[in-house]
C-alpha cells in the first residue's frame, strides 16, 4: 500500500476474489483463474484464489474493484453494506477489469496516470560510514491505531536507511515515504500540469469560496493541528465536515451515544486483562503489534506470565491469520487459543443469545453456534478477572451495522455485574481517533457535520460523505489525507470526477487523479510533527524525522484559509 495506489502491487492485491476451494471445484476454476463477479450495482472481472472461505463466501479486499459490487446506500448510518453482498459468480473468458476500466471516463483516467506530476524517484540511500549514519529512537509509527512509539529509525545522509523493531507495515511505511510523491498541479484543459504552489491555493481557494455546498472529508491520516484547521476552514465556507469514521466505526459512535460505553486503555489491558476476544478483526494482518506490545504476549503488572496468563479467542466469519498457526522467523505460533465461527450477519443474533444466557433463559444453538460453545463462551466471561473485547469492521461493515455494537455495549455491561468487563474498537488510521476527539472539542460531534447554518447540526447519513456524494449534493469538495475515490463505493465516488476536487496528499492516489488541484504536503510523523491519538484515545506526540521541501497540512490549510476570507 505504501508503494501508492497507482502501483502494480497495490492493483493486484485489490483485484482478486478469494473462494473456497469446493466452490473453486464446483464453478471449474483453478488457481489465479479469471472470474466474473456481479452484484445488483455492477460487475468487475477478477483473478481468483483459493482461500480459507466456508462455501458460498467469497472475499475481496476493500479497494475500487470490490467498490464497484457496493450500493452507496446506507440506511441512516453513513455506512454502506460492504459485508454480506448477495453475488454471483461464474468462470469467463473476458478480459480481467483494469484500473482504468473502473472510471467513467477510461481515457481521462489514463492520461492522469501518464500525466500526473511527480516528484523523480528518490535516489539509493549511501552505504557511508559510521559518521553518516544516525540511530533515532522511540519514534512514533504513523500507520495503525496502535502508534507504536518505540521504532528506530536508521538515518544516513538525511534519509531514511532502515526501520528496526516495528513491524512488516510499519516498516513498508517509513521505507517508502518518499515513493511516488505529488507536486502541485492544477487542472488545465482537462491535463493535470505542474504550478507553483501559490497558483494551486489560489486555485484550490476559488474553487472552495465558489462553492454553494462544499464538502470537507478524510483528516484522518494527519495530526491534530490539520484537523482543527480543516474544522475551521469548514466554519468559514458552510461546509459539511466528515471524517473517515463514517466508513469505519461510525456505527460505533452511534451506538456508544445510545448505550454509553465501557473504555480502557491499551496500558490496562497489558497490566490486567487474563481475557481477550477478538471479534470480527483480524489483528495478525491489520494491527499486527497489538498482540505483542499490548494485549496477548506481554508481561504487565497482574498478568507477570504474558501469554500464559491469558486466554485468547477469536471470533470471525471465517478462519484468518488471527486463529491459525502463524510462522514468524524461526518459530511458529498459535495467536487464538479458540475460533468461535459464527455465520455471516448473525453476530446481533448472537450477542443476544449471550445476553440472555446471561440472564439465566435457555437457548439453542444461535448464529452457527451450539448451545454447548455459547454456554463455554459465557462461562469463560463471567469467571475471568479482567476481560476486554476487541472488535472491528466485521461488525460495523456487516448487516445491523450500529445495532451489532448497541447489542456488544450491553452485554459488555451486563457483565460488569459479575466481573470486571470492557471493550474497545480496533481504530484503523492512526489518527482516525484523533479526528472524532477534535470535531468533538469544535463541534460537539465526532464526524458528520454541517455548518451551513452558521451552527454545527449532526446527522450521519444525511451529512457523511459517501451520502452527501452518492446523492450528488456537493458541488466542491476538500480531501485531506485520504482517498474517498479508492474506498467508498463506485456511485459516490464517480461524483467527486463530476465535480471540482481539491485534493490535499503527499502521495499519488485514486482521487488526486482526478482532482481539480493537488496540493502536495509532508508527511505527518515523518516529515513534520505533531499529535494524533491512539484508538485508546491516548494523546501520542509524533517527531519529525526528517527534512521535507513540502508544508504540514496544518500550513497548507492556514493559507487555504487566509485565502478564503480574503
Amino acid at each position: 500500500m505504501e508503494v501508492g495506489k497507482t502501483s502494480q502491487e497495490y492493483h493486484e492485491a485489490t483485484s482478486l476474489a478469494l473462494l473456497n476451494g469446493d466452490d473453486m471445484e464446483e464453478i471449474g476454476l483453478e488457481e489465479n483463474d479469471v472470474v466474473k463477479i456481479s452484484s445488483g450495482q455492477s460487475s468487475v472481472v477478477v483473478r481468483c484464489q483459493k482461500g480459507w472461505i466456508d462455501p458460498g463466501q467469497v472475499f475481496m479486499p476493500l479497494g475500487p474493484w470490490a467498490n464497484h459490487l457496493v450500493a452507496w446506500t446506507t440506511s441512516g448510518t453513513g455506512m454502506p453494506s460492504y459485508k454480506g453482498i448477495d453475488v454471483d459468480i461464474s468462470a469467463t473468458e473476458e478480459k480481467p477489469t483494469s484500473f482504468e476500466d473502473l472510471f467513467v471516463d477510461r481515457e481521462s483516467m489514463s492520461a492522469a496516470l501518464a500525466d500526473m506530476p511527480r516528484l523523480e524517484a528518490p535516489p539509493e540511500v549511501p552505504e557511508g560510514d559510521q559518521a553518516d549514519q544516525l540511530t533515532l529512537g522511540n519514534v512514533v509509527c504513523p500507520f495503525c491505531g496502535c502508534l507504536c512509539d518505540d521504532i528506530e529509525l536508521l538515518l544516513k545522509d538525511g534519509k531514511i536507511a532502515d526501520a528496526i523493531v516495528g513491524c512488516e507495515l510499519s516498516r513498508s511505511r517509513f521505507m517508502n515515504w518518499n515513493k511516488d510523491r505529488v507536486k502541485p498541479a492544477v487542472r488545465k484543459n482537462g491535463k493535470l500540469v505542474e504550478v507553483e504552489l501559490e497558483e494551486a491555493l489560489d486555485r484550490a481557494a476559488e474553487i472552495l469560496k465558489n462553492a454553494d455546498y462544499p464538502l470537507i472529508y478524510g483528516m484522518s491520516t494527519t495530526d491534530v493541528d490539520a484537523q482543527r484547521k480543516a474544522v475551521e476552514l469548514g466554519e468559514v465556507l458552510g461546509a459539511t465536515v466528515d471524517n473517515t469514521t463514517s466508513v469505519c466505526h461510525g456505527p460505533t459512535t452511534i451506538a456508544a451515544q445510545d448505550t454509553g460505553v465501557s473504555k480502557l486503555t491499551l496500558g490496562e489491558v497489558r497490566n490486567r486483562a487474563d481475557l481477550v476476544i477478538y471479534w470480527g478483526c483480524n489483528p495478525s494482518e491489520a494491527h499486527v503489534r497489538h498482540v505483542t506490545r499490548y494485549a496477548t504476549t506481554p508481561q504487565g503488572m497482574y498478568t507477570e506470565k504474558g501469554r500464559e496468563d491469558r486466554a485468547v479467542i477469536h471470533v470471525d466469519v471465517r478462519e484468518t491469520k488471527t486463529a491459525k498457526a502463524n510462522q514468524r522467523w524461526h518459530f511458529t505460533y498459535q495467536l487464538a487459543d479458540k475460533l468461535i465461527k459464527v455465520k455471516p450477519g448473525q453476530d446481533y443474533e448472537l450477542f443476544s443469545a449471550l445476553r440472555a444466557r446471561l440472564r439465566g433463559h435457555e437457548v439453542g444453538d444461535v448464529a452457527g453456534v451450539s448451545a454447548r460453545e455459547i454456554d463455554s463462551l459465557l462461562n469463560k466471561m463471567k469467571s475471568c478477572k479482567f476481560g476486554v473485547i476487541f472488535f472491528g469492521l466485521g461488525l460495523t461493515m456487516s448487516s445491523g451495522r450500529h445495532m451489532n455494537i448497541d447489542c456488544v455495549l450491553r452485554l459488555v455491561r451486563d457483565l460488569n455485574e459479575h466481573t470486571k468487563f470492557t471493550i474497545l474498537p480496533m481504530r484503523g488510521h492512526y489518527n482516525v481517533a484523533g479526528a472524532n476527539h477534535v470535531m468533538l472539542w469544535l463541534t460537539g460531534y465526532p464526524y458528520a457535520v454541517n455548518l451551513s447554518r452558521g451552527y454545527p447540526v449532526y446527522n450521519p447519513g444525511e451529512f457523511s460523505a459517501v451520502d452527501v456524494l452518492g446523492r450528488q449534493e456537493c458541488d466542491a469538495a476538500l480531501v485531506i489525507a485520504s482517498d474517498p475515490a479508492a474506498h467508498f463505493p463506485a456511485q459516490s465516488a464517480e461524483h467527486l470526477s463530476r465535480i471540482p476536487t481539491v485534493v490535499m496528499d503527499p502521495k499519488v492516489s485514486m482521487t488526486a487523479l482526478m482532482a481539480e488541484v493537488v496540493l502536495p504536503t509532508a508527511i505527518a510523523g515523518i516529515e513534520s510533527d505533531g499529535t494524533a491519538y491512539r484508538m485508546d484515545g491516548v494523546p501520542i506526540r509524533m517527531r519529525k524525522v526528517v527534512d521535507s521541501e513540502f508544508e504540514p497540512d496544518s500550513a497548507i490549510l492556514e493559507k487555504l484559509i487566509e485565502r478564503v476570507k480574503n
